[in-house]
């Protein structure tokens, strides 16, 4: 198995994470993070892309954190909906470099 190319950079405070569409289970609707990130469920986050963002997640929009596992989360349209453990279906993995912004 290919190992998931992220890299996480702290700036200001904020953290982002940086993953590849292979980061993206589909089946699961899960996305591959660093070991021991600062993402906890309900975290707020945005999205930001190098080219297509995956299918079902939009630009500009506020997405909230489901922690999975230490190295896997789910994203939430609301904080209750992340609490609940209610996922956005992710139905393509986009194209470029995704970049989750904490």
């Amino acid at each position: 198995m290919t190992q998931p190319i992220f890299s996480t950079q702290a700036k200001s405070g904020a953290t982002e994470f940086r993953f590849e569409p292979r980061n993206v289970d589909l089946s699961a609707n899960t996305i591959r993070i660093p070991k021991n990130s600062t993402l906890i469920t309900a975290t707020a986050i945005t999205l930001t892309t190098t080219g297509t963002l995956p299918t079902g997640l939009a630009l500009a929009t506020t997405y909230y954190v489901i922690k999975v596992s230490e190295t896997s989360i789910k994203l939430a349209t609301s904080a209750n909906n992340a609490n609940a453990g209610t996922a956005i279906d992710i139905t393509g993995q986009g194209a470029g470099v995704h970049t989750i912004n904490s």
